[in-house]
């Protein structure tokens, strides 16, 4: 029966060294399982706490950032003011701009006008300038012209000198003269009331032929006193003629100027001398000026 009993129980030996071997492998990988887990869970709290300071850092960092927004936000609404000023001022300055723009156009305008008359300035010193030059040849040739007169006015003086002492010389003998004044005297033409000279009528002597008597009257020339242009000087407008006082020429006469027989001016006696006579050009009815060799004749009324 022992060893019935034996191989009956074997089985169940068997069965629960099973069971044990089971319950050992289970408690074994439950001991490793929760070693593992252990393992893990001391993982997870690791990474638990890391990411509890990355959380307490990111509040940090919030922080800072949430205060740098309100110091941003503060910029920004300093930088609106900024803006909104500078706007202001931007409108100021294209308004001061266009303002300028419209100066500036006037002051073009003005400069073009002013570099006008520069150039008109340059223009008329440059004609000045010629002028002057022109004026001043004028007035060597009349200083030559001045000199050629004052030497023929010194000749003209020294003739007069010579014929006046020639006169006083042929009145010394005054017994002629005497003498000759009776006869004189019966030649003589009458003079009536009005002032006229009439000649004696010759009907007395001869009946054959009657003549009217010849009437002259005082102070005025038979003939108007015709002259001849010397010297001319149109800048000064006055011409020199060849006869003077003792041809009887008066300051202020006036005298008709003439070319080839048509009138071209007039002109006023204003300097006397025996022999010359200096005329004022007062008229011009030609396109040229008086020239030597025209003739001056007497105006008569």
């Amino acid at each position: 029966m022992s060893p019935q009993v034996s191989v009956g129980r074997l089985p169940i030996l068997l069965f629960g060294l099973v069971i044990v071997a089971v319950l050992g492998g289970f408690a074994l990988t439950s001991t490793m399982q929760v070693s593992g887990l252990r393992q893990q869970l001391e993982q997870k709290e690791r990474a638990l706490r890391e990411l509890q300071a990355q959380h307490q850092t990111l509040q940090e960092q919030l922080g800072g950032v949430e205060q740098e927004r309100e110091d941003l936000e503060q910029r920004l609404e300093g930088l609106r003011g900024q803006l909104a000023s500078s706007t202001r001022e931007l409108q100021q300055l294209q308004t001061t701009l266009a303002e300028l723009q419209t100066h500036s156009e006037l002051l073009n305008a003005d400069n073009a006008r002013l570099e006008k008359q520069v150039a008109q300035l340059h223009d008329d010193r440059d004609n000045a300038a010629a002028r002057m030059r022109q004026l001043e040849q004028e007035k060597d040739t009349f200083e030559q012209a001045a000199t050629r007169l004052r030497e023929r006015l010194a000749m003209t003086d020294h003739d007069y000198q010579l014929l006046s002492q020639k006169l006083v010389a042929l009145q010394q003998p005054q017994g002629l003269a005497q003498a000759a004044a009776p006869a004189a005297s019966e030649l003589a033409p009458a003079a009536d009331s009005s002032g006229a000279i009439t000649l004696p009528d010759p009907s007395s002597e001869s009946q054959a032929v009657q003549l009217p008597p010849i009437v002259v009257r005082k102070g005025q020339a038979q003939f108007p006193i015709r002259a001849q242009v010397v010297e001319v000087n149109e800048p000064h407008r006055f011409v020199i003629l060849d006869k003077g006082e003792s041809h009887g020429v008066r300051r202020g006469m006036a005298f008709d100027l003439l070319r080839a027989g048509e009138t071209i001016g007039r002109a006023v006696a204003t300097r006397v001398r025996p022999q010359l006579t200096a005329c004022e050009v007062q008229a011009s009815r030609s396109l040229s000026f008086p020239q030597p060799g025209d003739t001056a004749r007497e105006r008569t009324p």
